[in-house]
């Protein structure tokens, strides 16, 4: 089993309920990226009660720096959100959907921003998505800094 750092510069928020399915997609997409030593950590908040992700979990857990809490009841998807990110260790949070995709090398790339540049208060990325309607479109996503005031304002909701 592999530990997450005890100071990760990124942590990747990832709040989910009942679709291990779509989270292995995701984990699969960080694991091809991951390297030992990168410092990263993957939190995974569950908000459902059943075994299935827990057991998805422990298979990625061999290869990536998973830290995996699931919550003892329903707290709703806000909630997950938000604790998801107040329980994120790293310098830096991006939060994604268990249904998200990183694309290759977009870890690394962020990883190197950051360490040069640490005083970025937040960065802006972008997705990819695809829809019938609209076909490929791009949408604006933030990795924002673990500031004190930020830490405050999401331990009081």
């Amino acid at each position: 089993m592999i530990n997450a750092s005890t100071d990760p510069i990124l942590s990747i928020a990832v709040p989910t309920y009942k679709r291990p399915e779509k989270l292995s997609c995701l984990l699969d997409s960080i694991a091809c990226q991951y390297s030992p030593g990168m410092p990263l950590e993957i939190l995974v908040s569950d908000n459902s009660e059943d075994s299935r992700t827990a057991e998805l979990i422990k298979s990625y857990n061999l290869i990536l720096p998973i830290n995996y809490i699931q919550q003892s009841q329903n707290i709703g998807a806000c909630n997950n959100y938000i604790y998801s990110v107040s329980a994120s260790k790293g310098s830096y949070c991006w939060i994604l959907g268990d249904d998200d995709l990183i694309a290759q090398g977009s870890i690394a790339r962020l990883l190197r921003i950051l360490t040069l540049e640490p005083d970025i208060p937040a960065l802006l990325l972008d997705i990819l998505t695809k829809t019938k309607k609209v076909g490929l479109k791009f949408y604006p996503i933030f990795a924002i800094k673990m500031l004190p005031l930020l830490s405050c304002l999401i331990s009081s909701l």
